[in-house]
């Protein structure tokens, strides 16, 4: 056995002269192969996309570091003692890669990035300034990946960052519903990774911002957003897309109101998302006692006629208001 493969396999148990940081900030001194291989495997969610690896001590411009793609695709940089010598590649495998982060880690750090370094493995590496290695998702994945964020965004109260983690989030969810199901008779579908979904996003609210330019100055949900802060300021509660359902938000209403609140309005996640599909909101009210459920609501329905809504309510304390017909229309913002 080589001296190279003898230290690989003493460093693979007994840590390597490294320090890896991920993106949150946390730091490995002298990692096994085995704890890198874990670090690797989780990377796919913000915050959690890339891992930077130094040596012990560290070097100028001598670095590995990898950031994941796609579920099967990580991008590789290693930068081997200078600038120019800062190279990438795409790799599939994690075992190839943790296999080249061992050659690397074990390698003296002072050879010439022109020719025969085990950690290449035999692979064309390019400069990395050249190497566009942004994988998308399955066509497939990618077209539901973006009616999801065309939806998400259309209702207006995600962030960018936050509508990237929901399709993450969506897209993982999905995958494992087929997993509980245990059926064989087809594949799974493929994971999202952070920066897919954050570059589908991207183009998503690209797409908003160009339509929302042709918006009147005023629309129905500025209407909404009118009423609910003059509601707010005079007693009764008002909370726009407030929690997942009207159960939770029932729950949760409680804290939200003071000593001297009449009364709740709200809707929630689920109501926003009817509004945007069917031009219907329905508001969810109560009351604090002395105060009776049916004055607060003809207190809501009031204010908002007079932002110009319109408004159905059948008088019943156990009957939701109805805003509608209405055209869901609220504004994101410009976002680096």
């Amino acid at each position: 056995m080589s001296d190279l493969l003898i230290s690989m396999q003493i460093m693979k148990k007994t840590g390597l002269a490294v320090e890896i940081e991920d993106e949150r900030g946390q730091r490995y001194a002298q990692p096994t192969a085995e704890q890198f291989n874990k670090l690797l495997t989780s990377l796919g969610e913000r915050w959690n996309t890339w891992l930077v690896v130094n040596r012990i001590p560290a070097r100028d411009e001598d670095y590995f570091q990898v950031l994941r793609e796609a579920e099967c695709a990580y991008r590789v940089e290693v930068c081997a003692g200078e600038p120019k010598a800062h190279v990438a590649t795409v790799i599939e495998s994690p075992s190839d890669i943790e296999r080249s982060f061992v050659l690397w880690a074990s390698a003296k750090g002072d050879e010439s990035a022109e020719g025969e370094e085990p950690w290449r493995l035999g692979r064309t590496w390019v400069p990395f300034e050249e190497l566009d290695s942004k994988v998308e998702p399955e066509p497939p994945i990618a077209a539901e990946a973006m009616e999801n964020a065309r939806r998400l965004i259309a209702c207006g109260y995600l962030s960018l960052p936050e509508v990237a983690d929901t399709l993450v989030d969506m897209q993982e969810y999905d995958y494992e519903e087929e997993d509980e199901d245990g059926d064989d008779g087809g594949e799974k579908p493929q994971l999202l990774m952070y920066p897919q979904a954050r570059r589908i996003a991207e183009a998503v609210w690209k797409e908003r911002l160009a339509e929302q330019a042709t918006w009147p100055e005023r629309t129905d949900a500025d209407a909404v957003e009118a009423a609910f802060e003059q509601l707010d300021s005079q007693g009764v509660v008002a909370r726009a897309n407030f929690a997942c359902c009207s159960s939770c938000a029932r729950m949760e209403i409680g804290a939200e109101m003071e000593d001297d609140s009449r009364g709740y309005v709200f809707f929630h996640y689920q109501t926003t998302e009817t509004a945007v599909q069917s031009g219907e909101l329905y508001l969810y009210f109560g009351a604090r006692e002395p105060h009776s459920a049916e004055d607060v609501a003809g207190e809501i329905v009031g204010r908002l006629e007079d932002e110009g809504l319109p408004v159905l309510w059948n008088g019943e304390a156990d009957t939701a208001i109805k805003v509608a017909p209405i055209e869901w229309r609220k504004r994101i913002g410009v976002q680096a």
